[in-house]
């Protein structure tokens, strides 16, 4: 038990004897002095809640000389509040950086009374023994707020202080909780991990992509578009963020976990397989192969029977480990920055005369940082707590996406036989797994990182071989089933995002019809500082789509269809009145670029007297990424209607005919040639944006930023094409 002397040193001096079930009486033996610092509280001391010289105040106090074991010279502080609503302000918490607001009606008051623990009094993270969960050495805050009624008659404002001293509660345990006054509030604030581990769904997609070496007619692939891929995955949170105890009926706990909203955030994440497929270190690789695979069973034995060594086994688990790990970690940074600024990340509804000892361990070790237990009942069950909000539940409904870049399948039809012939990593940026060739696997690898990919070089492959897939399966010479649709990516992640890279993501999603710009200005606000920063964007396209990007029905599309395409797409992505605004020029004037075209780049700087030789070289980059797309599109075009041609007027035609292998050969000497003429640009925004402009804006289309700042994941339908031509027989 303590005595808590109150005084202001203006000549007020109260005992208040504190519960000894409760924050001081329980945690702290000592007696203890608290000064209303600098404010004269006995002017109020005659005065009731009601009266009208008590308006909202907040007062600094100190504890001297000790609190228990936490001595006053390390930085332990305290705060004095009272809340009165008026009609401008009728809401606990309208003004704070955490949650939810909560109304106050005009006949209540609340009284607070805060205990801040500076980071030398934090150094192992406790106060009176009491640990929250927060990171060790720095500063956190415990704030109790007393609800008072001035009907019938409103208590006197010393005595109201008295009570709130009096019941002050740490909340360590549920009888803590349960100690607590009827309406009480209790907020914890600080810097440190939330815990957690849970059941969640990615969406696997599986993206089927050709490689140059376009094979002769091996059959339909093996692959299907995708399902559901159940992981456990154990979450630590990294944020400041606010433990809220809400106690709204005698019985009743509303527990809440609200993230600070300036504070940006990290996850760390292990992962394991959520279901087993039994073929030992393959857990995870399985379930992968289950969600994509038209022949998951055929696959598993084929991995089983493949020959593949301890170490190239374990090499394939990790890769999948830390892909899905990455990809969580974005999904989760996504969700939390995602919270609305008003909602909690996690609240639960807590019965505590319906806790059984496994959920009141659960409460307990939540109130340590660690919900592992509280998330549990979100998937079954937990008597006495009833699950009201998580961000882990869009994560659950598989509400984000794992893709799988299955590159070369083409050649190899099945996944097993495409991974047991080359390899597979992760792509560091994104997470997303990439199955490939041994050939292109060694054009992608990283050097730094184990089972990983290079995210330069594989942004290069994956635009080349969207381009190559394209043509691959606009020729009506692929086998593939009709729903698989292959995905025109790109992908960035700055560790520092500032406001100009961070509107270039942003103008991306609004070239793809996905944001508007008052979108896109809300966002921004006025920060230029985004903190880490992960953006992608992503087209995804049929055979009916890959071939209109070719072809007008049976014809090839002009090359001033392209030119003006990829003109738009330079306008779309170069904002008026930015930096380079110069370089609109020749995207939104007709007669510049006619003239553009017919002096040839050597005349560039005489057509554009005012500029200087680097912004010159800039319009010339962009022009000859340009001319190159669209003439690269242009021929293709017409190497596939020859090959629809032959194809349409030769039924029953068999693979192995002779004029059918030399026109496959012709595309593919052209796609060759046009891979390794292939420009920088295409594998960036501006050629994703440019296709999208040719198929009329009717691929399926995806946006995701994920950040401390901003985070928007923004999605489109796909509207299919309609192929016609005709088919090859199979030998």
């Amino acid at each position: 038990m303590a005595t808590i002397k109150l005084t202001d040193q203006f000549g007020l001096n109260v005992d208040v004897v504190t519960d000894p079930l409760t924050g001081f009486g329980k945690y702290f033996k000592d007696a203890v002095a608290v000064v209303a610092n600098g404010f004269d509280l006995s002017r109020f001391s005659g005065l009731d809640l009601l009266n009208p010289a008590i308006t909202s105040f907040d007062t600094g106090l100190t504890f001297d000389p000790t609190i228990g074991p936490v001595e006053a010279q390390a930085g332990l502080t305290g705060t004095l509040g009272v809340f009165v609503p008026d009609r401008d302000h009728g809401a606990l918490f309208e003004s704070d950086e955490y949650g939810d607001d909560l109304p106050v009606a005009p006949d209540e008051r609340y009284v607070s009374i805060g205990l801040t623990a500076s980071a030398a009094v934090a150094a192992d993270a406790t106060v009176g023994g009491v640990r929250f969960g927060f990171q060790p050495g720095s500063s956190f805050e415990i704030v109790n707020y007393r609800r008072f009624s001035t009907k019938p008659s409103a208590p006197m404002l010393v005595a109201a202080i008295g009570d709130t001293l009096q019941a002050f509660s740490l909340p360590a345990s549920v009888d803590d909780l349960a100690a607590l006054p009827e309406a009480a509030i209790v907020t914890v604030n600080g810097s440190g991990t939330l815990s957690l581990t849970t059941a969640v769904n990615l969406l696997a997609v599986a993206n089927p992509l050709a490689t140059l070496s376009l094979p002769a007619g091996a059959g339909a692939l093996e692959v299907k578009a995708g399902e559901s891929v159940v992981v456990n995955a154990g979450f630590k949170l990294s944020c400041d963020y606010q433990i809220r105890v809400q106690k709204p009926a005698p019985n009743r706990i509303r527990l809440g976990y609200y993230k600070k909203r300036s504070s940006a955030e990290t996850a760390g994440v292990t992962v394991s397989a959520g279901v087993s497929a039994g073929i030992g270190s393959f857990d995870l690789y399985s379930t992968v192969l289950g969600a994509i695979s038209s022949s998951p069973e055929k696959d598993r034995q084929a991995l089983r029977d493949g020959g593949l060594s301890a170490g190239q086994a374990g090499a394939i688990e990790e890769a999948v480990k830390a892909g899905i790990a990455r990809k969580l970690e974005l999904a989760m940074c996504a969700e939390l920055s995602a919270v609305q600024s008003r909602q909690a990340a996690f609240l639960y509804e807590v019965e505590l005369d319906a806790l059984d000892a496994v959920a009141r361990d659960a409460v307990e070790r939540a109130l340590r940082g660690d919900l592992s237990g509280l998330a549990a009942s979100e998937l079954q069950p937990v008597p006495g707590v009833t699950p009201v909000r998580s961000i882990t539940s869009s994560m659950r409904q598989g509400g984000h996406t794992l893709r799988i870049d299955l590159l070369g399948i083409y050649n190899y039809i099945s996944i097993s036989k495409l991974t047991l012939s080359g390899k597979v990593v992760y792509e560091l940026v994104t997470g997303d797994l990439v199955v490939t060739d041994s050939a292109t696997a060694q054009r992608i690898q990283a050097a730094s990182t184990p089972f990983s990919a290079d995210p330069g070089r594989l942004q290069r492959v994956l635009a080349e071989s969207f381009l190559i897939t394209a043509a691959y399966r606009g020729s009506k010479a692929a086998a593939a089933a009709p729903q698989l649709k292959s995905a025109h990516t790109f992908y960035d992640f700055r560790e520092k995002t500032d406001r100009q890279t961070m509107r270039g993501y942003l103008d991306t999603g609004i070239a793809l019809d996905l944001l508007a710009e008052a979108d896109e200005q809300a966002l921004l606000g006025t920060l230029d500082d985004f903190g880490p920063t992960a953006f992608y964007a992503e087209t995804r396209y049929d055979d009916g789509l890959t071939t209109a990007l070719f072809l007008d029905g049976e014809q090839p599309r002009p090359l001033a269809e392209y030119e003006t395409a990829g003109r738009e797409a330079v306008q779309l992505l170069v904002r008026a009145g930015a930096p380079d605004e110069y370089r609109r020029r020749p995207a939104t004037d007709d007669t510049l670029w006619a003239q553009m075209k017919s002096a040839g780049q050597p005349s560039f700087g005489s057509l554009f007297p005012g500029l200087s030789q680097l912004q010159v070289s800039v319009i010339a980059a962009d022009y000859t990424a340009i001319v190159w797309w669209a003439e690269a599109m242009r021929t293709t075009g017409e190497k596939l209607a020859a090959l629809r041609r032959f194809v349409g007027a030769s039924p029953g035609l068999s693979w192995d005919d002779p004029r059918f292998r030399s026109l496959r050969a012709d595309l593919q000497s052209h796609l060759a040639a046009v891979a390794a003429d292939a420009r920088e640009e295409f594998g960036r925004p501006w050629g994703l944006i440019a296709m999208d402009r040719v198929s009329g804006r009717t691929a399926q289309a995806t946006v995701q930023v994920s950040g401390g700042r901003v985070a928007l994941l923004k999605a489109r339908p796909t509207t299919a094409g309609a192929a016609s031509g005709g088919s090859i027989e199979a030998p």
